[in-house]
């Protein structure tokens, strides 16, 4: 094994300030018990997963046995004994299944290094690596789907195999860790002359935009090549040519740093893959010893927003692997031994129930007066400079707003609105706007939620003040932007931004009090308030 000297003594060795705060992590103390807690309401979600025959369903026509040998990982990882009879089962199961991706496989060698006994799967072992020497693109030095091309997530995926090849003593041959240290440079943006990105960042396929996710699992791969090639491997060489370019590429991910959100691009993020990055954030630090990315405890950080974003049946996400990566996040799992007992709780606060956010009651109807003007698309349109002043915009039908005119279209009140299909009209990575006056009719202020449906990006203001900005790509079309502010009696000019990237142009908004409970007469949104009638 190599001890270079650059990336295997830190991978994140220079840092800045996140340009976004992320959600405090709170007493470390409170956070370690409800980390705990987490970790033992995980591991009962996984068990109760498991189907009879020992598997935990996947996608199994595209990797046969992928998701029971994750799970299996991420159980004996969060300290489930290997004798355990969910593991046991899904162990068998994995045993008899025909492997044939770059994930699988990968995930399978995961799994027969946490179970820590490197002879009883040595033969299965030797299998799956010659299968990842095998299928790796010598073009390029990456790995594919089986019917797709090289990108960085098989990649990633292949690298941490064979990481866990090494640590059960088999051999990789040195031509494969090099071409795949040579490929994996070749995904880093490192002009920054695109719109989406501004250089040092990763991409998942070189056409894209660069993301937290990926660069955190690329650096972790490039530190993973630095310790399993021999010392005379030209990897290091590699690595110490690259040195302060890599150096730029982990400015990047402390710049982008947040746990909320995987950052894309210059200043956008997703919710998409979220738990992959927070995995990949965990082996790029882990790897690295490094306790803090940028001025970010990356650990207490996200583990507070995990426990804060468990589902009441012990889960996270949409599926068994956003668990799974989530677990494998809260116990530092690229470090820590899979032996380490899994916490206790008592059986009351492992099954304690998680309160739901709140959001608007289902009969809410949506506000559905609004004046529309858009779409603003063209090279310079972006959504932190509109080509229009919002604090200046006054909310009427026909008035102008930039090159476009002010509208009253049908907007649904059951649900969201394309406003591609509302206007007739429609522009790809564009903006639209959309105005009303939201009316205190009391003589006293409260307090009002916005919640909004769209997919990518928003900016709301009132009376020429931005309440809320977010510039988020690649989300589903759901309600799940809430926007509080206090509203003084009288008339206000409401106004909310929406980025349209592709696809369709969603838009849906309900006002609700606090906890989602009507306001009553006392609050109204129209495009024509008492004032102009």
């Amino acid at each position: 094994m190599s001890s270079t000297a650059g990336l295997a003594t830190g991978i994140v060795v220079a840092v800045l300030c996140a340009s976004t705060p992320a959600r405090q992590a709170g007493d470390p103390t409170e956070i370690a018990l409800a980390v705990n807690r987490a970790i033992a309401r995980g591991v009962e979600n996984l068990r109760r997963g498991q189907l009879a025959d020992g598997n935990w369903s996947g996608q199994e026509a595209a990797h046969p046995g992928g998701m029971t040998a994750l799970a299996c990982f991420t159980l004996v990882k969060s300290g489930v004994r290997p004798k355990d009879e969910a593991v046991a089962r899904g162990t068998a199961f994995v045993e008899r299944t025909t492997f044939k991706s770059t994930y699988s496989q990968a995930v399978r060698l995961l799994l027969y290094d946490a179970l820590r006994d490197p002879n009883a799967w040595r033969s299965s072992a030797r299998a799956a690596v010659a299968f990842l020497v095998e299928h790796q693109d010598r073009a390029t030095g990456g790995w594919a789907y089986p019917d797709g091309g090289v990108d960085l997530s098989n990649t990633q995926f292949a690298l941490l195999g064979l990481r866990a090849a090494r640590r059960l003593g088999l051999e990789v041959p040195n031509d494969t860790l090099v071409r795949a240290a040579d490929g994996l440079l070749r995904y880093r943006d490192g002009d920054g002359r695109r719109w989406w990105a501004d250089g040092g960042g990763f991409r998942y396929w070189t056409a894209r935009e660069p993301s937290g996710g990926m660069t955190a699992a690329s650096l972790a791969g490039l530190a993973v090549l630095d310790q399993i090639a021999e010392p005379a491997s030209e990897v290091h060489a590699l690595l110490r040519k690259h040195a302060k370019t890599l150096e730029a590429s982990e400015e990047w991910l402390a710049r982008r740093f947040r746990v909320d959100g995987n950052p894309v691009g210059v200043a956008s993020w997703t919710p998409g893959f979220q738990f992959a990055y927070l995995w990949a954030v965990e082996r790029c630090a882990g790897l690295s010893a490094r306790e803090r990315i940028g001025s970010h405890d990356w650990y207490s950080e996200g583990a507070a927003w995990l426990v804060d974003q468990q589902k009441p049946d012990g889960g996270w996400g949409a599926w068994t692997d956003d668990t799974c990566f989530a677990l494998l996040f809260l116990r530092k799992a690229t470090l820590t031994e899979s032996d380490a007992p899994l916490p206790s709780t008592t059986p009351a606060v492992a099954r304690a129930a998680v309160v739901p956010p709140p959001g608007p009651k289902p009969d809410t109807p949506y506000l559905a007066d609004w004046c529309v003007a858009g779409p603003f698309a063209g090279e310079g349109v972006d959504l932190s400079t509109p080509p229009f002043e919002p604090a200046k915009v006054r909310v009427r039908e026909k008035q102008k707003v930039g090159a476009r005119v002010f509208e009253r279209p049908t907007l649904k009140t059951s649900g969201w609105t394309d406003l591609d299909v509302a206007t007739q009209r429609s522009a790809e990575q564009s903006l639209w706007l959309l105005g009303t006056h939201a009316i205190n009719k009391s003589d006293q202020p409260f307090d009002v939620e916005l919640w909004l449906t769209v997919e990518d990006g928003w900016s709301v203001w009132l009376d020429g003040r931005r309440l809320s900005f977010e510039r988020r790509v690649m989300a589903p079309i759901a309600e799940s932007v809430r926007v509080p502010f206090a509203l003084a009696p009288g008339e206000h000019a409401l106004l909310v931004i929406v980025e349209d990237l592709y696809g369709a142009a969603a838009f849906g908004a309900r006002a609700v009090a606090p906890g989602g409970g009507p306001l009553g007469e006392k609050f109204a949104a129209t495009t024509t308030p008492k004032a102009k009638q």
